[in-house]
């Protein structure tokens, strides 16, 4: 019989660990570190505790939290026991809990509140003394969004003249960026005229409070633009820099900002560029917002460049439009967040998530004709969220998870694909010629309410890797008459309810065959998947009543739904549709109103 962890339920999954870790001989837990959060972002937290001990692996950590000043708690999603891999630096003898809390409010202080339990008992010394309590409450507070005027702005003018000088006034504007940014200091805001200027090194640093912000006078007039060769935008080791409203075109890369810290790009636009946006590597805190990114590919054609990619603690890319690269969103190392982004015609990748390690959140993005939707390939333990997404039309796997993944949630996810293709609606990747205990595994995963549609004749779930720690269930398959249900590990189940029986996953699943109706839009499942669907055509509420009030509760990611339980699939049936790609910028004419003076 195969290798499965059956009747895997998510209390389980969240306190598991590899067996055979070389801890010392402790069932209870008995050290470790002071639990923290990481770099917060402005709708989530993330928390990490290591701990040493419990080597029969039955301790486990709750979260709670509540806005600062609130009396009482909520619950968030269990807290995650990492699955240590190679990539993950942690001390032999070190156990790591992890775990996030969403939809948090900007700029708002919360308290957090971590609960160790252990049959054997808990005995936290902590880096020497010991502090006695298995509960520990942390305060943190969400980044806020980006103000355009801060407070004790001092607003200075440039002209896309490059011969150097002038003092910055109106009257007297400074020739070029290289002038300006010689005289830049923590505070200022400079304002671009119209007109074309040469890509930019910028070398100066603002502070938290006092950002160094570049902003275009109208939407997009001030062009910074390359000869196909060059990098628009140079902002290596800088930090608290704001670059707004500026159009980047004919670059090899439009932004490189490796080593920076808390960068801003908002309301950009970068066209004819072979890469986007990179802060990558060792960046931290960058914001990429609401801006309108078109590569030089044509789909489903091309591999050409990516459009944003960022590195480190902190990162957030929400809210853009993106299409015509090889990839979309890459990079992400921990507390990272994407969401409400417009993602189309991309050759490879919507979204890459290759050795990410905790607490990555990738929800609420829509994704229509691609290659693949998500690579999750060897990620670091996580956990790494993935719900409320819309997937339609992909070439590929709309999740291509590859074998030696580990801490992944899926959940609440909507994916479309076409007719025309060799695979099922769900496919691990695998080395089926190797023997199973010799694959590389996916393990400590939840795959949960998703509603995955089309492919193929043939099964509707395929996952030939050695599967262990993972959860499947509440998921519903469409709309193929599959010829069998699942191949799972080296076993065949012809239907369903094989599948239940022998694995004890996917126990409130379901097979819904060809359902004729399965939107209330009446988007269909493509044929052919080089055609180019309008991304409006991806509006995927579900109509079917398998579907409604038919999925299982978690903290975070299906909150507020209308019925007696959460509906599968990305979208809540009476909720409003969400908006994607950039956002109106409320505060664009207050801030030349206040730089004018009229």
């Amino acid at each position: 019989m195969s290798r499965i962890f059956r009747n895997a339920a998510l209390s389980m999954i969240l306190t598991m660990l590899t067996a055979g870790a070389a801890f010392a001989a402790d069932d209870s837990v008995v050290g470790g570190e002071m639990p923290k959060i990481q770099t917060p972002t402005i709708h989530s937290l993330g928390v990490k505790w290591v701990i040493t001990g419990d080597d029969n692996v039955n301790a486990s950590v709750t979260a709670q939290y509540r806005e600062a000043g609130a009396s009482a708690w909520r619950n968030a999603m269990g807290v995650w026991r990492v699955m240590p891999g190679e990539d993950l630096a942690m001390n032999a003898g070190d156990v790591l809990f992890a775990g996030s809390i969403f939809n948090l409010d900007a700029g708002t202080t919360y308290e957090v509140k971590l609960t160790f339990t252990d049959p054997d008992g808990v005995k936290l010394v902590i880096d020497g003394p010991d502090v006695g309590s298995a509960e520990q409450t942390l305060v943190a507070t969400t980044r806020s969004e980006p103000v355009v005027v801060p407070a004790n702005t001092r607003v200075r003018y440039v002209i896309p003249d490059t011969s150097g000088g002038g003092e910055g006034t109106i009257d007297s504007p400074f020739k070029g960026l290289a002038a300006a940014d010689a005289a830049a200091e923590p505070g200022d805001l400079f304002v671009l005229a119209a007109g074309t200027y040469p890509p930019a090194v910028f070398t100066k640093s603002g502070a938290p409070s006092q950002p160094i912000v570049w902003i275009g006078p109208t939407k997009g007039e001030a062009v910074i633009q390359g000869d196909g060769t060059s990098t628009g935008i140079t902002a290596a080791s800088i930090s608290d820099v704001w670059f707004e409203h500026l159009t980047i075109d004919l670059t090899s890369t439009a932004v490189d900002a490796p080593q920076s810290q808390f960068l801003v790009f908002r309301y950009d636009r970068v066209i004819n560029s072979a890469n986007g946006i990179k802060a990558f590597p060792d960046a931290r805190g960058t914001y990429v917002a609401d801006n309108v990114l078109i590569g030089i590919d044509s789909w489903p054609a091309g591999n050409t460049g990516t459009a944003i990619t960022v590195a480190g603690e902190g990162a957030i890319v929400a809210n853009n439009q993106i299409s015509q690269y090889d990839r979309g969103i890459t990079g992400g190392t921990s507390d990272f967040d994407y969401y409400g982004n417009e993602i189309s015609e991309i050759a490879s990748f919507a979204c890459s998530f290759d050795t990410a390690w905790q607490n990555g959140r990738c929800y609420g993005n829509r994704i229509t004709n691609v290659g693949n939707g998500m690579l999750l390939n060897n990620v670091t333990g996580g956990p790494l969220y993935i719900f409320r997404n819309a997937i339609f039309n992909t070439s590929g796997e709309p999740f291509f998870v590859n074998s030696g993944t580990r801490g992944i949630v899926l959940a609440n996810n909507t994916s479309v694909k076409p007719y025309d293709l060799g695979t099922g609606p769900f496919s691990v990747y695998a080395d089926v010629d190797t023997p199973l205990e010799e694959r590389y595994a996916i393990a400590n995963t939840i795959v949960s309410n998703n509603l995955f549609v089309g492919g193929a004749q043939y099964s509707a779930l395929s996952a030939r890797a050695n599967m262990l720690y993972v959860n499947f269930d509440y998921n519903a398959y469409a709309n193929v008459p599959f010829t069998h249900f699942a191949e799972w590990q080296d076993d065949t189940y012809l239907t369903l309810y094989d599948f239940q029986a022998t694995t004890g996953m996917e126990l409130h699943g379901v097979d819904m065959g060809g359902v004729k109706r399965l939107f209330a839009s009446g988007a269909k499942v493509p044929t052919d998947h080089t055609k180019q669907y309008p991304v409006k055509y991806n509006r995927l509420l579900p109509s079917s009543r398998l579907l409604v009030d038919k999925g299982q509760f978690y903290e975070g990611v299906n909150d507020g739904y209308r019925g007696k339980a959460p509906d599968i699939g990305a979208y809540e049936v009476g909720r409003p549709f969400p908006k994607y790609g950039p956002r109106p910028d409320k505060n664009f004419k207050k801030m030349f109103k206040a730089t004018s003076g009229k």
